[in-house]
């Protein structure tokens, strides 16, 4: 769990389901959580980031619509044909999106980062997000490209927009 208690607060260790990811994509549980957080940690190529320590503990509710926004991108020509049927099906309730201010965390360092002191971490970078679905940045007050010295608002006006927090593991 050290890999996890990189990415986490502390008190939400201990909550969180968390799954190994092999570099086949195969995953195994290692933790079943009481919490809302399922982290993901792989030490593989995944995502384009080579001999990278990675952990993801995103809300239950993310991974649960992951499927359905996925099914419905598929089906949509175009960012707007996307994001109108994304609409549709919020307004309809085919689809429930995660509640405003959910929140989710994440680390990402080199592949020896397992079990480090954080303060000994150069490369490392820890994150958190708020969730805040289908708003954009002028909704919020906040810039939609991160310039390193404040918050802003990532995937504006889509499903998973949220406000990145980030900064150097302590």
């Amino acid at each position: 769990m050290k890999a996890v208690a990189m990415a986490l607060p502390e008190t939400l260790v201990s909550q969180a389901t968390v799954e190994l990811t092999q570099a086949d994509g195969t995953t195994t549980t290692v933790q079943q959580g009481s919490g809302e957080l399922t982290c993901t940690v792989s030490s593989s190529d995944r995502r384009g980031i080579k001999n990278r320590l990675l952990v993801i503990c995103p809300p239950e509710s993310v991974n649960e619509l992951r499927p359905q926004l996925k099914a419905i991108k598929d089906k949509s020509a175009d960012e707007d044909a996307y994001r109108a049927a994304v609409a549709a099906a919020v307004k309809d309730g085919t689809i429930k999106l995660p509640k405003p201010g959910t929140t989710g965390y994440g680390f990402m360092g080199g592949a020896d980062s397992w079990g480090k002191d954080p303060a000994q971490l150069k490369d490392a970078v820890s994150w958190q997000y708020v969730l805040e679905p289908m708003m954009t940045g002028a909704d919020l007050g906040l810039p939609e490209k991160r310039d390193g010295t404040m918050p802003w608002l990532m995937a504006s006006g889509r499903p998973f927009a949220h406000i990145m927090l980030s900064g150097k593991p302590e």
